[in-house]
């Protein structure tokens, strides 16, 4: 991720008011000390001058715990542009949206600037058409990527891939317990492979199919010093480029 100049003090206050205003959704990253960085989705609710407020974190499991001064950064897109803004928790609080209704809020320092975000984000290959099996099990990246010897593995199929992370679909009854932030162990093979790929990921969204008893996982990719990741990059992008040329050709 590259990053431009900070936004212009002025700008950034105008900037803060008005996607309050609007109750812009904004992607909430908190850092713990328990499970390293946890992603939510929040909306930003309100701003005076000491604080910005946005709706309380929740995870699949419930509300998320947060702690004054917990370190937490906040992306959100505005008119097209991707923004982002490093602060801190100050507290939960009750927040009053009108006089007849309040939401418990978490309030958050107002960041000393707010900065223009441009993600280069890696290309995202469909994988429509396949059939590609794999398994996994929860885990932790503590010692190095080890991970328990009484684990409950799965099975899903993956559905996109890309250099840094790749779709997954599984039973909803599987993805139930699932928390944004959590790591997972994974094995497959792409097609025309001649050996299997292991990853550590951590789990990024979650998403229910209409009509189905299915759940998609967005996963990324993590580094894992137990196995050579670059070369299984590599080997993702040589297929994601010898599939498209394939695309390409059969287009044309």
């Amino acid at each position: 991720m590259t990053v431009a100049a900070p936004v212009k003090p002025e700008q950034r206050n105008k900037l803060l008011r008005a996607v309050c205003a609007r109750n812009i959704p904004a992607e909430l990253h908190l850092e713990t000390a328990e499970a390293g960085v946890i992603t939510t989705r929040v909306r930003l609710l309100h701003v005076d001058a000491l604080h910005v407020y946005v709706d309380e974190p929740h995870t699949p499991a419930g509300p998320l715990p947060v702690r004054p001064r917990q370190p937490v950064v906040t992306h959100f897109l505005f008119s097209g542009t991707r923004y982002a803004f490093r602060s801190k928790v100050i507290r939960r609080c009750q927040l009053r949206l009108n006089e007849h209704k309040s939401v418990t809020a978490v309030a958050i320092g107002v960041p000393g600037d707010v900065r223009i975000e441009q993600r280069r984000a890696d290309f995202r290959l469909s994988l429509a058409g396949y059939d590609i099996p794999v398994e996994g099990h929860p885990g932790r990246p503590d010692h190095g990527g080890h991970c328990a010897l009484m684990v409950f593995p799965f099975a899903g199929r993956l559905t996109n891939i890309s250099a840094g992370g790749m779709g997954l679909v599984v039973d909803e009854a599987i993805a139930a317990e699932w928390q944004i932030g959590q790591v997972f162990f994974f094995v497959f093979r792409l097609p025309g492979a001649t050996r299997d790929l292991w990853v550590m990921s951590t789990l990024r969204h979650l998403r229910g199919v209409p009509e189905s008893l299915s759940t998609v996982a967005g996963l990324q990719f993590l580094p894992w010093p137990l196995v050579p990741m670059r070369t299984y990059v590599r080997e993702i992008n040589r297929f994601i480029a010898g599939e498209q040329r394939r695309r390409l050709r059969r287009g044309r």
